[in-house]
């Protein structure tokens, strides 16, 4: 009776990882337990769906606004306060004094006043690889102030790297220099700013994917 009790308590044991006169009895739950774990872990078949990269990588474009509110303060310090940026970006979706938000093509142009700094614009710059550089540009009676940014590098001043253009105003201040940046296309034009107000074009710098080339 013994040896049968024994094999029947084999077969159990086989089956259902247990038995209730075994000397295991006590490791039957653990046993059971770890059969679904491993299960969960087996890996997906290869040509299974990612769905969750596809949406990382939506989740990673920025508009035009978000470059706005993550630029180092330091390249606003002569026109505004960090915390005064949201509602600038405010203003402009309003359009309050003239001010143009456009998200589609990478565009901001905001009027918030000041004494010597009363006029910002930004505007995106794609590039093949995906990493835009970001021009942003404040316009100040002293003469404008344009910097080109790269995100991908810690927010790197690059504008002598890919823009060969001089932006030295006279030393007398007999004129400025302006910058209109595009709204539309790839484009940057250089004004001349004189002491009565009027503009002349000066030069053109066509974005080429990396950098800008002078037309």
């Amino acid at each position: 009776m013994i040896d049968r009790h024994f094999s029947i308590c084999g077969i159990l044991l086989i089956g259902l990882m247990g038995c209730s006169d075994s000397p295991n009895h006590g490791n039957r739950s653990t046993a059971a337990a770890a059969l679904p774990t491993i299960a969960a872990e087996s890996p997906p078949p290869p040509d299974a769906p990612k769905p969750t990269l596809v949406a990382k990588k939506n989740s990673d474009r920025r508009t035009v606004a978000d470059y706005f509110l993550a630029m180092p303060a330091k390249y606003l310090q002569l026109m505004i306060a960090g915390r005064q940026r949201q509602q600038m970006l405010n203003g402009a979706k309003r359009g309050e004094a003239n001010s143009i938000y456009d998200l589609k093509n990478g565009y901001l142009s905001m009027n918030p006043g000041g004494d010597t700094c009363g006029s910002y614009t930004m505007a995106i710059f794609n590039r093949p690889t995906g990493t835009p550089l970001v021009a942003s540009n404040i316009s100040c009676t002293v003469g404008d102030v344009l910097v080109i940014l790269d995100p991908a590098q810690n927010w790197q001043d690059v504008t002598k790297t890919v823009l060969p253009a001089d932006l030295t105003p006279d030393p007398d201040l007999k004129y400025t220099i302006g910058v209109v940046l595009p709204r539309m296309g790839r484009v940057i034009e250089i004004l001349r700013v004189n002491e009565d107000g009027s503009k002349k074009s000066i030069d053109r710098y066509r974005f080429e994917g990396q950098r800008f080339v002078q037309r």
